[in-house]
């Protein structure tokens, strides 16, 4: 019997192709449980579900090197579920470091030796908040300042020197997101409890060693964007919002009045789009006057939350704790997720 859900993560695959995960409305927070759902624009029974005993924290798709779109086949791979080339999943993330791999015929499930709290092998630095895809590799960052690089299968590295602590939890560095152009061009940000409070930070790996950024003082930071090596958004609490790089470093670009708390980003149609508890923003590309701007999608209700805004070429997707839109460019519309249809 279908439960209504609240959804967690979400993670556009193609533009008609969505992975959402979804929490039952009945469950505590952070409850070991989740529901995963693959949405297919166009399909004669669009949705599909299965379940995983843990509580996804984020989601990503992961492509051996040379693979460009999921469905491709590539001739003498017939190994599903091992890392060789022509393989693509959609992945999965808990807190605790859970990592489930979707490949096309078969699930596998790792876990990150360390991280989390409530598991056997905790190392004592706390939750994994953000799985990416950089270069050929994945990496996961989270408190205490952890980061990892997958290697292969069942593989992960350390990679966190200078980063990495075990203290108590209101004295940790907590990262939230991570990302790069390259695997010797990585960003992660997050905050640390100052002594005036909760202080936004921002680090940057050069392939050797990591380094902390000087950021205009702000709190926390959510979210980070790679539009180009030069151009590196990044996202957060109180309407933040920063543009730059390591090499030139980053400028305060944050214009709006209601202090939105800025989840995610998407760039689509010449805008960057941030998704936040207060609806939809968009701030314009290559404006020297761009200011944040609320967007009027026309729908109703309107949007009044956006946890992940997405975007993988010609359609942009949003998706809030029960709402999901879409935007072709041109129209904005609603998709009615099956169990939370009496919600609305």
């Amino acid at each position: 019997m279908a439960t209504n859900v609240t959804f967690t993560v979400a993670k556009v695959i193609e533009d008609d192709w969505l992975l959402i995960a979804g929490s039952p409305d009945g469950d505590e927070p952070y409850t070991p449980f989740t529901r995963w759902f693959q949405y297919i624009e166009g399909d004669a029974e669009p949705w599909t579900s299965h379940e995983t005993k843990w509580w996804a924290r984020s989601a990503t798709t992961y492509f051996w090197p040379g693979v460009d779109t999921p469905g491709v086949d590539t001739p003498g791979v017939d190994t599903p579920g091992v890392d060789t080339p022509g393989d693509w999943a959609l992945v999965g993330m808990s807190h605790e470091g859970h990592v489930e791999f979707s490949f096309a015929e078969t699930i596998v499930e790792e876990k990150i030796p360390g991280a989390g709290v409530f598991v056997p092998d905790a190392g004592g630095w706390g939750y994994v908040s953000s799985i990416r895809q950089i270069g050929r590799f994945l990496f996961v960052c989270g408190a205490g300042g952890q980061v990892y690089k997958r290697l292969a299968s069942n593989s992960w590295q350390h990679m966190d020197d200078g980063l990495l602590q075990a203290l108590p939890i209101d004295q940790r560095l907590l990262l939230s997101d991570m990302g790069g152009p390259d695997e010797g061009d990585i960003y992660v940000c997050g905050s640390y409890p100052g002594p005036a409070g909760i202080e936004g930070r921002l680090f940057h790996f050069d392939g050797r060693t990591w380094s902390r950024l000087r950021i205009p003082e702000m709190g926390h930071l959510n979210c980070i964007l790679i539009e180009s090596p030069d151009s590196v958004w990044v996202c957060g609490h109180n309407g933040a919002l920063l543009n730059g790089n390591a090499r030139d470093g980053f400028r305060d670009v944050s214009s709006v009045e209601h202090d939105p708390l800025f989840y995610s980003m998407a760039l689509f149609g010449g805008n960057l789009y941030l998704g936040s508890h207060l609806g939809l923003y968009s701030y314009k590309l290559n404006d020297a006057h761009a200011k944040i701007d609320e967007v009027v999608t026309g729908l109703t209700p309107p949007v009044s939350d956006a946890v992940t805004v997405d975007s993988v070429g010609k359609v942009l997707w949003s998706v809030g704790e029960k709402d999901i839109v879409r935007f072709d460019g041109s129209s904005w519309g609603r998709i009615d997720h099956p169990d939370n249809a009496s919600t609305r």
